[in-house]
């Protein structure tokens, strides 16, 4: 704690000096910074100016700077720490003493370094929104309380990313846009929750560590990173399982077989082409614009984005949509499969979700089940069972597309056909009930 002259008023306050905003501190309380204090007439620092050889002089404790310990073969190392941010600069403003300061002599030269201490009116946060949906045009402005606290920035790694405070807000402005935005920053870096709003985007709730709110609904997924990283992430658990993996992201769109992650594996080349403007092998520009589909994108048919086959590489047997599964019974999967299977015998569902229609040399749905049981040894005994389950399952699923699409949270138009189709669902898993054999 370190004591300076300060100016006197008549009320009892006194003058701070310490920088520019020239602080009136009454008796007992603190100024805008929360360094300095008015304590019985005199102004006094309360946070102190440290110099590290003092310290360690005095057998004080400090925390080692850039020590390389030897390797424990550990991945993390969970319990080292050290100071960063050390560069050459002084306090605000230049001519009052930084509150640390590190001292040295190097090759017989004195060496100095002291911490930069910054006002807050330059201050700023770079706020990382792990969300899969499109939050709003890049540059677009981002409000609290009806004021501006900043913009939309460019996406990083498939995260959505706000720049909020700086200069141009906290002091630029009227004073209504300087306190919202500082109250903003205090908020977000203090752990609390902060309501938001993109202009021509999205309404958040953010909140350090929790899942953001996305016009009220709580995001459940999380972007891993753009489709080339994505690529690299689960290039090992694809492998042997497909022949082939698109990645549809907004940004850069990656294909499995042409990427170095695949490569690296030996998997071999499909003859898929993209549509899209060609980076490095396996990493693709301009496939698809943010949105509401695909990958956050407003692509809503995934083969819009594919070329002809080269005919010299391309060796595909199969086209597998690879929609959902679960953990659990295997035969819930099979049955779904099933409930979208074309088949002349099948009319307890009236057609209501065939999305294919059957070719010469397709199996029978019987067929299917005849090969799957040889194959995997599990009897597929009460198919009904299942297939009403998938038709209330598919069900609800609808209905919550559908209410997003009310909510303008979805502008698929295959949503809105929803309306309609979810009673015929549920009439259909009925009489697949009704016409079930009883036991």
């Amino acid at each position: 704690m370190s004591v300076t002259e300060a100016e006197p008023t008549t009320d009892d306050k006194i003058r701070c000096d310490a920088c520019p905003v020239m602080c009136y501190i009454k008796p007992g309380a603190l100024g805008a910074c929360d360094r300095y204090a008015n304590v019985e007439g005199n102004l006094v620092r309360v946070d102190p100016h440290v110099m590290l050889s003092r310290i360690i002089a005095k057998g004080g404790e400090v925390v080692p700077f850039a020590e390389a310990p030897e390797w424990s073969g550990g991945i993390l190392n969970q319990d080292e720490t050290f100071v960063t941010a050390i560069g050459a600069g002084t306090t605000y403003p230049d001519y009052k003493p930084a509150p640390f300061i590190v001292s040295a002599e190097v090759d017989g030269v004195d060496m100095v370094t002291v911490v930069t201490e910054g006002i807050f009116s330059y201050c700023g946060v770079k706020i990382k929104i792990d969300t899969d949906r499109f939050l709003g045009p890049e540059t677009n402005a981002v409000r609290v309380d009806g004021e501006m606290v900043g913009h939309v920035t460019t996406a990083e790694y498939g995260s959505q990313m706000l720049s909020l405070g700086g200069v141009k807000h906290l002091t630029g402005g009227s004073k209504k846009e300087g306190r919202v935005t500082c109250d903003t920053l205090l908020a977000l870096c203090n752990g609390k929750a902060v309501e938001m709003a993109v202009d021509g985007g999205e309404k958040l709730i953010v909140q350090a560590g929790k899942p953001p709110v996305v016009n009220g609904v709580t995001e459940e997924r999380m972007r891993v990173g753009c489709g080339s990283a994505t690529i690299g992430i689960f290039a090992k658990q694809w492998q042997d399982k497909v022949d082939d993996v698109v990645v549809v992201d907004d940004h850069i769109t990656g294909v499995l077989s042409e990427h170095q992650a695949g490569k690296f594996l030996g998997i071999p080349s499909t003859g898929i082409k993209i549509k899209g403007r060609r980076s490095t092998p396996g990493r693709y520009f301009q496939v698809a614009e943010p949105g509401t589909g695909w990958g956050g994108t407003n692509i809503s048919d995934p083969l819009a984005i594919l070329g002809p086959f080269d005919p010299k590489t391309a060796r595909a047997i199969a086209v597998l949509d690879w929609e959902m599964s679960t953990i659990g019974d295997p035969l819930a999967d099979f049955g779904w499969m099933l409930t979208y299977w074309p088949d002349p015998t099948d009319r307890a569902s009236g057609g209501v979700i065939a999305s294919m229609q059957a070719a010469e040399g397709w199996l029978t749905r019987r067929e299917m089940i005849d090969r799957y049981e040889r194959r995997t040894g599990l009897a597929m005994r009460d198919f009904p069972f299942y297939q009403a389950f998938a038709l209330f399952k598919l069900a609800i699923i609808m209905e919550g597309s559908y209410a997003r699409f009310v909510l303008g949270q979805a502008d698929d138009p295959v949503f809105a056909a929803s309306k309609q189709r979810v009673p015929l669902l549920a009439d259909a898993a009925w009489a697949v009930c009704n016409a079930a054999p009883k036991s």
